[in-house]
């Protein structure tokens, strides 16, 4: 199979605090009867769910491609015009999913010399091995897939087998045609629905039908065959017959993109840290660091938060659920596994891009007052997050002449876990030029901040609008974590 087929993600083990197996993926849900549902953020379709027999070693994939080569190879000229520019990654219709609350564009189909009637097609991959090369699965237990779409022509909805296997069946593969639709339309296709086209009636040697190939599934992909012109498509979502027996009919299509789901759970992993839904919004601060504690110092931990609001911005934080006593953030962790909700950027009078920020404090004294204390034996951490922008980490140290040490999470809507240790974090007038004038190494450098910790901070800046995010599980990479990581990478 050719295509733009998005392959690494790191999956990290739950057991150790950072959430999520190869074969239990970090998801975010708002439809429990989803594959993949963009409208709420999901860039990736969760391939996983109710496969019947998962191969040993295989890691799910679920990212989008497109056929890069079309029908070129054979003399043709069409191409998929899309409405945003492609990702420079492994994953490069993220953009699009994020552009289209789907997966939109134009199929503009050119004959060129071909003999046939020409293409296009745009799909994902079931699993992959660790070298990235797809993998069959048996996904009968899907029972089917049901759609939510739009096109100006019939779409194909086809069972790809692999390259030897669609070679086998003269590429002649189970199908299922999708008819044209000018609004958002959805169907839910059985697997023996799935049929080979009509013209591979004399391929005898090969009886395949849609319960069969699903058996051994590579990837589903949609194909836009017709005669030349341009045709739009919108691909809104994916779920199995297996979650909607009766049908998808009450699957209502929003085109308020954020309408539904407008707080994610997230994955409520247990981290060494902070489990928020056992913790609460405590996090364990003075973890590892008992042996270097100030004296008559308590552990703080408790989750806060800050606007732009004094320095002339408008922004605020939209919390899911009603504050506790003295503002706590307990209520909205035990629900949704963490400090989950909604930014809403407004620049007012600001010189600078809006921002809200929250965070934890790591000590105080006995009149409640923020100190600093020494936690460098953490060595670093893993957090679980999402956002709908990139997220700044920060640690506000006491001694800020420098700038404060940080890491920009990238944007993610779906909920994972990444670990930095402390030479990972960056300065903000350079790494190189202040442990120069120190005479330190970059990993000395930020260590030598984190024995004057006050907090770690997340901040959310971008340009106005409205942004969900989410912070779950933290586990600190002290050297026993160290070597158990090691060990599962």
């Amino acid at each position: 199979m050719s295509g733009a087929v998005a392959l690494a993600f790191m999956a990290c083990s739950k057991d150790n605090g950072v959430g999520g197996t190869s074969t239990e993926p970090n998801t975010v849900y708002a439809d429990e009867r989803a594959l993949w549902e963009p409208l709420v953020g999901d860039f990736h379709v969760n391939t996983a769910r109710f496969a019947l027999s998962w191969p040993k070693g295989a890691i799910e994939d679920g990212r989008w491609f497109w056929e890069i080569q079309n029908d070129t190879e054979d003399g043709g000229m069409s191409y998929i015009e899309w409405p945003a520019k492609l990702g420079d990654d492994d994953d490069p219709l993220a953009p699009i999913v994020d552009a289209c609350h789907g997966i939109c564009g134009t199929a503009v189909l050119g004959k060129g010399s071909l003999t046939y009637t020409p293409f296009v097609s745009v799909g994902f991959s079931v699993a992959k091995d660790s070298t990235g090369n797809p993998l069959p699965v048996n996904v009968s237990n899907w029972g089917g897939v049901c759609v939510s779409y739009s096109s100006d022509v019939a779409l194909r909805l086809e069972m790809d087998l692999g390259d030897s296997m669609n070679e086998n069946l003269r590429f002649g593969l189970p199908g299922f045609e999708l008819t044209a639709t000018d609004t958002v339309v959805s169907k839910c296709v059985r697997w023996l629905e799935f049929k080979r086209p009509a013209w591979t009636k004399d391929d005898h040697d090969w009886k395949i039908d849609g319960m069969l190939a699903a058996e051994q599934l590579v990837a589903m992909r949609f194909v836009i065959q017709a005669p030349v012109g341009e045709y739009k498509f919108n691909i809104k979502y994916i779920g199995t017959v297996e979650e909607n027996p009766a049908g998808i009919s009450d699957f209502e299509y929003s085109p308020e993109p954020w309408k539904q789901a407008k707080y994610y759970t997230l994955n409520g992993g247990n981290g060494n840290m902070w489990t928020p839904a056992n913790d609460g919004d405590r996090v364990s601060t003075s973890l590892y660091s008992k042996d270097v504690w100030p004296e008559n110092v308590e552990e703080d931990g408790r989750w806060y938060w800050n606007t732009d609001e004094n320095d002339g911005g408008k922004s605020s934080i939209e919390w899911p659920e009603a504050l506790g006593t003295d503002n706590s953030l307990e209520p909205v962790v035990r629900k949704y596994f963490g400090v989950s909700g909604v930014a809403s950027l407004k620049k007012g009078s600001l010189q600078t891009d809006p921002s809200v920020s929250f965070g934890f404090n790591i000590a105080k004294d006995s009149a409640g007052n923020t100190v600093p204390a020494d936690v460098s034996d953490w060595n670093g951490f893993c957090i679980e997050y999402y956002s709908q922008t990139p997220l700044k980490m920060e640690l506000v140290v006491e001694d800020s002449a420098d700038g404060l040490p940080f890491v920009e999470l990238p944007k993610k809507m779906l909920a994972e876990s990444l670990c930095f240790s402390w030479g990972e974090f960056n300065m903000p007038n350079g790494v190189d030029e202040v442990s120069k004038e120190r005479n330190v190494t970059k990993d000395k450098l930020v260590e030598s901040f984190s024995e004057k910790m006050i907090s770690v901070r997340f901040t959310v800046q971008a340009d106005d609008g409205d942004y969900k995010f989410g912070v779950g599980a933290i586990s600190v990479l002290d050297r026993r974590h160290m070597a158990e990581m090691m060990r599962i990478f």
